[in-house]
């Protein structure tokens, strides 16, 4: 009986050790906001969204000369992002 009780004690401290983790692990995710940015691209309409988005959105995501430009408008990542052409 003493041995059945332990392991539920062990089992109860390893599942509340391991919800503070994972809750730890999901809040600091949840709470941050994509970085946006405004995109101008020559010859193109000017786009607003991530850096991904505009990769997308322009048809550019290598490391050739300079596809287009953005300016941050929310989020925290850099104040301006620059996209190269495949």
């Amino acid at each position: 009986m003493k041995s059945l009780k332990t392991t539920i004690l062990s089992l109860a401290v390893l599942a509340g050790v391991t919800g503070a983790l994972v809750t730890n692990a999901a809040e600091s995710t949840v709470g941050q906001d994509p970085t946006v940015y405004n995109w101008t691209k020559p010859g193109s309409p000017n786009f607003q969204g991530t850096v991904s988005a505009a990769q997308s959105n322009y048809n550019c995501s290598g490391a050739g000369s300079v596809c287009a430009t953005g300016t941050r408008v929310s989020g925290t990542g850099p104040l301006n992002a620059t996209i190269r052409f495949n």
